[in-house]
């Protein structure tokens, strides 16, 4: 019988840590892309408006339309420079992250190895075993032969 590898809970301790941080991740990932949605939509909106205000300087000024336009744009153009600000922030977010989700992994593969290595001692020791005892056998059975001539 192969004994148990001592650090088992604690492997699936790591295991654990590492796939919430392989969460942590993914969640930061998901939300830059958010962000990165929103940014893109801001600057369709910015794109149109701006179209709109040329489109409403041609022919018949409408003045009240122009200067609504403008300060859309500038409505736009803070909720774009702040989500970009958010952004920047998740990304150096997402960068500890990433590197602590490394450290994670690392911890994982070395009790991995650990626990590899054990199996294998125990598998050598099973097999030197089971050599001993077939070479008992044997030398018995050699006993029992060499007697049974005599």
């Amino acid at each position: 019988m192969n004994p148990p590898f001592r650090l088992e809970s604690v492997l699936k301790l790591r295991c654990r840590e590492r796939d919430q941080a392989a969460k942590e991740v993914a969640d930061a990932a998901a939300a830059i892309a958010l962000l990165d949605a929103k940014l893109t939509d801001i600057e369709t909106e910015q794109r149109h408006m701006e179209l709109m205000r040329r489109r409403s300087s041609e022919g018949t000024v409408v003045l009240n339309q122009i200067l609504d336009a403008e300060r859309y744009q500038l409505v736009l153009a803070a909720q774009y420079s702040h989500i970009a600000k958010d952004r920047s922030l998740l990304v150096q977010e997402l960068e500890r992250r990433r590197a602590k989700l490394v450290t994670r992994q690392q911890a994982v593969k070395v009790l991995e190895k650990l626990e590899q290595n054990h199996r294998e001692r125990n598998a050598e020791e099973q097999m030197k075993r089971q050599q001993m005892l077939l070479d008992e056998w044997s030398q018995t059975q050699t006993s029992i032969a060499t007697r049974g001539m005599s």
